[in-house]
């Protein structure tokens, strides 16, 4: 504005231009003559006091008639959940995701304008068409479009929301102080956060008035642009006679604005280090009394819910009508598909540029992405790998209206060697290929064990060659169901199971819903989500040593840096549980995108300071034909987004309600734990849901995807595991009437304490 000759002016903005518009009238107030924003919103500290006095006292913050707009703050955070997905992939992973969106006008169209769809009406959410045409032309929202694709800004663009939450942003702490500028909220009915006038005058001092819109939604001047117009001329007018009136002392009301804006935020510093022991203080208190709440009163079955055997996942036209039949299956790279792949692989669009300075902290690095595709295009041998992929006997079966694709493997081991069925499960952004190197060694007799595995190795449905469900409800409980149809067919009755990310969730509700069936439990992704497992976590925030060996705290404690972890590395999670169908448009569309989408989980899960090597570090620990193995099983299936709906199903109301976490099972249980897994939990925490838990496998070394980064190491410890489970009579556990009381009835809190005290690691 300077340079163009305007000393003093006034700010119009909503989204990223409200949060500029409230930054320069806090660093500009002399300079600014007024501010006008359609989305007024203070992050402070008195403005988040104010907002959780109104949860319990609404009429002291917000007239009754407006109250609906904010609370109960139970529905608003569960809308935040919902629809920031894309925030928070935005402020932890813009270049991962922008390679997609950048290669794909296909992908850009479906992920900028869902938002037009969601952030103009939520209820367009229930619409076929999402209700674009309601309020904006095609037209209209391709020109918008055209803006991002002919400049190809997507990923800059959306590189803001890192910069935003950065620690250097962040400790600028411009929320926190006030400004004098006269402020003017528009406040439309639809938008995505609702703050009333009592809170944002915590930050803008002078807010002369609102207007409440009892329509709009978030793009105001592209909605309703008569109305926003004549807001802003009501504004600027409130604006002016509010200067005449200040004018005649100005001069020393400029100084004690500046005093008390001074004295305001080393105030707010001195209340800011009160309040956050507070909150630790009465986070604890509420920790405890909530759970001892949940003990004495909550009423859940001891059960296990029955979930249907025949329950219907294809199309309805064909129950009834399915080939029931064991059917051999080849993977197939058709000539087709080769040719369509390179040619978009060799035409995709230029990338941006990464930041100076910058690995893969932003997500995949665009320099690293070049090799990746050359190797891709012109050196993957297509051929080979097809005919690697189809070394094991591939089947497929139909199980509920599903066709559901398996490998099997039969040990070929001398007489008097036990064959013992093992099935196989994997998760996401794997598939069955995760085991390759693995298989032989497990389908082999090794030293100092009498047994070998035969293996089933299935793909989960909506993943590789097996069937996507046709309509929602498919979580990891219904797969399990399915997958026990499935060893029922092959003829096990009885079997072991192991498995790692979703695999290990399918794997677990096995246990639940079949403990009789189970015969052991090996897990590389081992986790109880119960009150039990939440209370001692929360317990050794504190004592540590009550819940963990003093050598192995720093991989669960602090919290704060796990829960600084999760919320860095879960972006993926949060937008795949929410918007799937969004994200899956791009990745569907541009194999470079859907490279660097998964690739860059090869790179961080499986060493976290991958992070800060150039090229992530991929080739450290996987050569380039495995990794492409695994991106062709998806791209040649076109399964990417089916796969992803799964997070979707897993958080749904319909499957959080089943509760299958919160039941314990009695299946012989044997966790593997690397040193880079996302999460760790000691036995003191797992006991709480696998009550013959044998022990675990505590490795230095290795993350996310065990059997592909260490096969050797992996097949050792299932063979470990599988002998532990023969030398523990875990049945004796059934036929103790005391011991079947306990496992059925609730613990208290105090108990848990005390056990905690009794049983330490």
């Amino acid at each position: 504005m300077t340079r163009l000759g305007f000393k003093k002016f006034y700010i119009q903005g909503g989204d990223w231009g409200s949060t500029t518009g409230s930054a320069m009238a806090t660093l500009y107030p002399e300079d600014v003559l007024g501010y006008h924003t359609n989305m007024a919103i203070t992050q402070g500290k008195q403005g988040g006091f104010k907002t959780m006095l109104g949860a319990f006292f609404p009429s002291l913050v917000v007239e009754s008639h407006l109250a609906d707009r904010m609370y109960p703050l139970s529905d608003f955070f569960a809308y935040l959940m919902e629809e920031f997905g894309y925030f928070h992939i935005q402020a932890t992973k813009p270049d991962t995701v922008g390679v997609a969106l950048t290669d794909s006008p296909s992908g850009l169209l479906a992920y900028i304008l869902e938002k037009y769809s969601t952030n103009t009406n939520r209820n367009h959410r229930k619409l076929p068409d999402g209700g674009l045409e309601r309020r904006f032309t095609k037209t209209q929202l391709i020109d918008n479009l055209m803006v991002y694709w002919s400049t190809n800004r997507i990923t800059t663009s959306i590189r803001l929301y890192a910069e935003d939450l950065s620690t250097k942003n962040r400790q600028l702490e411009i929320d926190d102080y006030t400004t004098p500028v006269p402020t003017w909220a528009f406040q439309a009915k639809y938008e995505g956060v609702y703050q009333p006038p009592s809170i944002l005058k915590t930050k803008y001092i002078n807010l002369l008035g609102t207007t409440v819109l009892e329509d709009g939604g978030h793009f105001l001047a592209f909605e309703l642009p008569e109305i926003f117009v004549k807001d802003v001329f009501k504004a600027v007018d409130e604006f002016k006679n509010w200067h005449k009136n200040e004018s005649k002392n100005s001069e020393l009301a400029s100084d004690k604005r500046a005093e008390k804006t001074f004295l305001i935020h080393n105030g707010f510093q001195l209340a800011g280090s009160i309040y956050r022991m507070a909150k630790i203080l009465l986070g604890l208190f509420v920790i405890v009394v909530t759970y001892i709440c949940w003990s004495a009163f909550s009423s859940g079955s001891s059960q296990p819910p029955k979930l249907d055997p025949e329950e219907w996942w294809g199309p309805k036209e064909l129950k009834g009508k399915q080939d029931t039949s064991i059917r051999p299956f080849q993977v197939k790279f058709t000539d087709e598909m080769i040719k369509d792949l390179r040619s978009r692989l060799k035409n995709h669009r230029q990338f941006v540029p990464p930041l100076e300075g910058v690995a893969f902290e932003y997500g995949f690095n665009s320099k690293a992405i070049e090799p990746w595709l050359k190797y891709w295009a012109e050196e993957y041998p297509f051929k080979e790998r097809e005919a690697f992929l189809n070394k094991y006997p591939h089947f497929k079966t139909n199980i509920q209206g599903l066709d559901i694709h398996f490998v099997r493997v039969k040990p070929q081991v001398p007489a008097g060697v036990e064959i013992v069925p093992l099935l196989l499960l994997h998760g996401w952004p794997g598939s069955v290929r995760e085991f390759y190197e693995a298989i032989p060694i497990l389908t082999k007799q090794q030293p100092g064990y009498n047994f070998a595995f035969e293996l089933v190795v299935p793909s989960l449905p909506g993943y590789g060659f097996s069937d996507a469900p046709v309509r929602p409800g498919v979580a990891p409980g219904q797969i399990a169901v399915i997958f026990k149809n499935l060893m029922s067919r092959l003829g096990f009755k009885k079997f072991y199971i192991q498995g790692g990310d979703w695999g290990s969730a399918v794997a677990s509700a096995l246990t639940v819903l079949y403990p009789e069936d189970i015969l052991g439990h090996h897990n590389n992704f081992a986790m109880a989500r119960n009150k039990q497992a939440a209370f001692k976590t929360i317990l050794g925030a504190f004592i540590p040593s009550l819940v963990v060996e003093c050598h192995l705290a720093s991989r669960l404690y602090p919290l704060s840096s796990m829960f600084a972890y999760l919320l860095e590395e879960t972006g993926y999670a949060h937008i795949q549980a929410t918007k799937p169908d969004t994200v899956g448009v791009s990745l569907t569309d541009s194999p470079s995108g859907l490279l660097a989408y998964i690739l860059e989980k090869f790179s961080t899960w499986t060493n976290l300071e991958n992070k800060l090597k150039p090229d992530g570090g991929l080739e450290l620990r996987f050569t380039k034909e495995q990794l492409i193995d695994n991106l062709m099983i998806y791209w040649t299936t076109n399964c990417i987004t089916t796969s992803m709906r799964l997070y979707a199903e897993e958080t749904s109301n319909k499957n959080r309600q089943l509760s299958l976490d919160s039941h314990t099972t009695t299946v012989p249980t044997w966790a593997f734990q690397t040193k880079s897994e996302m999460i760790y939990q000691p036995p003191s925490i797992l006991k709480t849901k696998y009550l013959n838990f044998l022990g675990t496998t505590v490795l230095e070394d290795g993350g996310h995807f065990l059997a592909l980064e260490l096969p050797q190491i992996y097949a050792n410890d299932v063979f470990k595991a599988k002998a532990a489970n023969e030398q523990r009579e875990y049945r004796d556990v059934q036929r103790h009437g005391h011991q079947q009381y306990q496992r059925n009835r609730r613990l208290t809190a105090f108990e848990i304490v005390i056990s905690s005290l009794l049983e330490r690691p």
